[in-house]
């Protein structure tokens, strides 16, 4: 197939794209950059099974979840003295701290419920609440989510504190919901989302699927800034989302933002992420 002949194929699968999915063409650039990675016809066909999964958010969208997770904190918090954390660790800007300083405007009529931007800031007021309420941008393994929940519960029970706590997440992969469910933790998410590649494809599909997507990240560095690739993404999560101008989640295949390649070059990327 002529150069020009396989441009016109990607162009009338672009097309095609964008007419399901509009907000991709914002990320043409890095869409034909891996398309241009691809060695076998194979890859290609694989990478167009994943750029057509992904899910984008735009900022009205994300405002359309605020507003849903802003009412169920209302009616979740009643009259009783209620905290909104971030689910954050430090003071380091992260995605929760947004998700929370964004709903914070929603919720100016309720005095019960004030804000914390991390769970250690949070720790410090917890015997001051009767409600506890987790909130992020997104979840992939649904670990970091537990383990949040396992310090405050463990703080709680130190003070013999009776707190009761659930999780808001904007999107959230159905294997994460189910992991956060099987703990025993209550939690909403406005969107679940499904494995890019174990939730389409079985048997000797998803065997040739991963090693297609194997051959892919084998031509990524295998560390970056001192840290390594996460194959199909951190905790093996399969993600296929980001929400526009956030930076996007560790969770998605590294081939949609690993920043450099084998040869230590830099990639044009799909997703921008500030550190691996």
């Amino acid at each position: 197939m002529s150069s020009n002949s396989r441009k016109a194929k990607l162009d009338n699968f672009l097309f095609s794209l964008y007419l399901e999915n509009e907000i991709l063409a914002d990320y043409e650039e890095g869409i034909r950059a891996l398309f241009n990675e691809c060695k076998k016809a194979t890859e290609k066909k694989l990478i167009e099974h994943i750029v057509s999964k992904i899910k984008v958010l735009s900022e009205r969208q994300v405002n359309f979840a605020l507003k849903s997770m802003a009412n169920k904190i209302i009616d979740y918090a009643g009259s009783d003295p209620t905290a909104l954390v971030a689910t954050s660790a430090s003071f380091d800007p992260d995605s929760s701290q947004a998700v929370v300083q964004l709903i914070k405007p929603m919720l100016r009529d309720y005095s019960n419920v004030e804000i914390y931007n991390s769970v250690p800031q949070f720790l410090r007021k917890l015997t001051s609440y009767k409600k506890c309420i987790l909130a992020d941008e997104f979840s992939g393994t649904g670990k970091t989510i537990v383990q949040r929940v396992n310090v405050i519960s463990k703080d709680s029970a130190n003070r013999n504190h009776d707190l009761s706590i659930r999780v808001l997440l904007i999107s959230c992969m159905s294997g994460a919901k189910s992991y956060i469910h099987e703990k025993g933790i209550v939690v909403d998410t406005e969107q679940e989302l499904q494995a890019g590649l174990s939730s389409y494809f079985t048997g000797q599909q998803l065997a040739d699927a991963l090693s297609v997507m194997s051959d892919l990240e084998s031509r990524l560095a295998k560390n970056f800034n001192g840290k390594p690739v996460p194959a199909l993404g951190y905790g093996g999560a399969e993600a296929l989302f980001s929400v526009k101008n956030w930076n996007a989640p560790n969770s998605n295949f590294p081939i949609l933002w690993w920043p450099r390649n084998s040869a230590d070059k830099k990639r044009k990327v799909i997703f921008i992420r500030s550190g691996p």
